[in-house]
């Protein structure tokens, strides 16, 4: 079921590709070489078509406090170095210990790496599908990202299946949302050993200069079968001692129809309001593209508007709208901003009886150097120029809910198998046992942090 589930959502995924590539590449009079219709509007030009070729790239993410909501700075992983080892529950190192099936519970071999202890033990095995608020990734884009992973291997006996999907999107430039799908399907290749994980995880921050803010919301629905181990090592020590030939799904196991099952849901949610000031610093090389692209946008609305408003006046007056004769007429006739001196340029020959100080420019390269020079105080010191707003004073809250719970069901477990019975709501009845705990808490946090921005402090200009 799950298989044939990951096998549809891909099928749609590719059809849209090829929908997509065969409307590209269509050469019929209905479409231009771009692949945009030419009645569309119609008749009439389309500014995306036209002026809209550069999308905006630049990806700004980072974590917070848990307590305080202060931001730090990280840098999300997108290299396909050692992604192959991604998927594996001991780590791309091999740095956690497991019982060996995808989706097993694991520990940190490096005691100094280990997460500390949550107020709900029983989620801290599963640190790589439970995340913590100080764990996720909040971001900030210039244009919508969508990543989307697949990773499959084995059969239907014992196979292991990985589906991960994340969206992230800005509405202006201080308010970002997203969200995350992991979908983590493990069988198992030995009996009553499948694991089943799935994790939703929706986000939103606003990052005013005075007010900022992180939402987080999450749901964990995690279902683990326990088999305690072989029944007996020599099935795979000694083989041959055993007159029958086993698989690993067929070795017997010392648990049958046990389940670990955890489900929980949490609420995060962090505000603050600073008092500061502002100063001039430099933009950024994505910001600087991001705000080029503004400008050539806003360049072409207006264009538009005036072509849809000369095109309603010729409506108007009974005429017909030429609109090659509209380009022609607002096309400008100067020098444009992105002129470039091609060729050699010409070498100034001194006359007779001439003794003035003659520059020769030798080739075009000298020449476009010049031409990188600013020409006017405008382009450096405050068209690429923004203004950082500097706390100093913050009040702060915080609100965090958490509800916890845990099912524990074992049925034919054998005589004294567990060294200790620790029970919060149980149901006992022979072989079976039937084990409950739940766990919920709800924290404020209000504080407020003075000379906040002491260290980096500088009286505004």
């Amino acid at each position: 079921m799950n298989r044939t589930l990951f096998s549809f959502i891909l099928l749609l995924i590719a059809a849209s590709v090829v929908k997509a590539q065969d409307v590209n590449n269509r050469n019929d009079d209905s479409f231009a070489a771009d692949g945009y219709r030419n009645d569309r509007n119609f008749g009439r030009s389309d500014s995306i078509q036209n002026n809209h070729k550069i999308i905006p790239r630049g990806l700004r993410v980072w974590t917070i406090d848990e307590r305080f909501g202060d931001k730090h700075s990280a840098v999300p992983d997108t290299m396909s170095y050692m992604y192959m080892n991604s998927i594996f529950t001991t780590g791309l190192r091999s740095e956690f210990n497991a019982l060996g099936n995808l989706g097993a519970p694991r520990q940190n071999r490096i005691f100094i790496d280990r997460s500390s202890v949550s107020e709900f033990l029983f989620t801290d095995p599963y640190n790589f599908i439970v995340k913590r608020p100080s764990e996720v990734l909040f971001t900030s884009t210039l244009s919508p990202i969508t990543v989307a992973s697949y990773n499959t291997a084995g059969n239907r006996t014992n196979g292991e299946d990985h589906f991960n999907v994340l969206f992230a999107v800005n509405a202006g430039r201080k308010l970002g949302a997203g969200f995350q799908l992991d979908y983590l399907y493990g069988r198992g290749y030995y009996a009553n050993q499948s694991t089943s994980h799935i994790n939703y995880s929706m986000w939103a921050a606003y990052q005013g200069e005075r007010y900022q803010s992180n939402l987080l919301l999450s749901l964990n629905h995690q279902k683990v079968a326990e088999n305690g181990g072989i029944a007996s090592d020599a099935y795979i020590t000694h083989p041959e001692s055993f007159s029958d030939s086993y698989s690993e799904d067929e070795i017997p196991t010392i648990l049958k129809q046990n389940w670990n099952r955890n489900d929980n849901q949490h609420i995060f949610y962090n505000h603050r309001y600073s008092l500061g000031f502002f100063r001039k610093v430099p933009m950024t090389k994505e910001e600087i593209e991001a705000r080029k692209f503004a400008i050539k946008s806003q360049q072409a609305q207006a264009k538009q508007k005036a072509k849809e408003k000369a095109r309603k006046e010729a409506e108007k007056n009974g005429e017909e709208f030429d609109e090659e004769e509209f380009e022609r007429q607002n096309t400008s006739s100067g020098r444009p901003d992105d002129a470039r001196i091609a060729g050699d340029a010409p070498v100034a020959k001194p006359k007779a009886n001439d003794d003035r100080l003659t520059v020769s420019l030798q080739d075009s390269a000298q020449m476009a150097e010049l031409a990188k020079i600013p020409t006017t105080k405008k382009d450096t010191a405050s068209q690429w120029m923004k203004d950082e707003y500097v706390p100093v004073t913050s009040f702060i809250h915080t609100a965090r809910f958490d509800n916890f719970r845990r099912l524990y069901q074992a049925y034919q477990s054998p005589a004294n198998f567990y060294a200790n019975n620790y029970y919060a709501s149980n149901t006992f009845s022979g072989d079976s046992i039937y084990d409950r705990t739940r766990h919920w808490s709800l924290k404020n946090t209000v504080a407020v942090a003075l000379l906040e921005g002491f260290n980096k402090w500088q009286r505004p200009e």
